[in-house]
């Protein structure tokens, strides 16, 4: 993952509402990468559905195709 991509959660464990607030479907643009010591990744996402920040693990997520 990197600043800029438009990303969609296929990954999530979460398919219906919960803690987290954001679920399988759910689309927003990466803010900012986070990596945790090489042994994880995790991304600060804006979603689209509400225009929030949320914390999600990048292994939740997959990059929308660029059309260029």
């Amino acid at each position: 993952m990197e600043v800029g991509d438009l990303v969609i959660l296929i990954r999530s464990p979460f398919e219906e509402k919960n803690i987290f607030g954001y679920v399988n479907g759910d689309v927003g643009l990466v803010k900012k990468v986070i990596r945790h010591e090489s042994v994880f990744e995790t991304c600060l996402v804006i979603l689209f559905k509400d225009f929030k920040e949320y914390h999600i693990p990048s292994t939740y997520m997959q990059t929308m195709e660029k059309k260029c």
